[in-house]
């Protein structure tokens, strides 16, 4: 199992090629979606890719839904939806089809069921990530026998 973030990648490497090919080589994506996640196009443009996989087949997809109900992701007129791309100024307005684009990511995202993580944690935050990889990892158990050599996109 190889983890890829940003700052994983090889020195010199163009970002976006890079995590655009660790994705369509993955099984398995990850996709933690927290209050602020909307506000990033890196992340949106990375889901968007992740869907894209999962839809031609193979890429499975385990959302995290930090501290956000993904009920609020499949509502169209919900604030998290709407106020997509406002970590840029005057984004949507200059990127209407964009916003369209990612805004649909959000809903289709919001639909997978995936794991609900509470913002005011109970526990310490390193048990609930540990709790969580142990659900992952129970998850791709039982998922293993469906794993090919093969990508799931691409």
């Amino acid at each position: 199992m190889r983890t890829v973030v940003d700052y994983t990648l090889d020195r010199g490497e163009e970002i976006w090629p890079a995590i655009e090919e660790a994705i369509k080589q993955s099984n398995i994506a990850v996709v933690v979606v927290s209050q602020n996640y909307h506000c990033s196009p890196w992340c949106l443009d990375e889901l968007e890719k992740i869907l894209e996989c999962r839809k031609m087949g193979g890429l499975i997809v385990l959302p995290i839904f930090w501290g956000i109900d993904a009920g609020e992701l499949r509502e169209p007129s919900s604030s998290f939806v709407e106020n997509i791309g406002q970590g840029e100024e005057g984004f949507k307005q200059q990127n209407p089809h964009l916003a369209q684009r990612w805004r649909k990511a959000l809903q289709a995202v919001g639909r997978i069921i995936g794991f609900t993580v509470n913002a005011s944690l109970d526990r310490a935050e390193a048990e609930v990530i540990e709790a969580l990889a142990d659900e992952i990892a129970a998850e791709l158990n039982r998922s293993v026998s469906n794993f090919t050599s093969h990508p799931a996109c691409g």
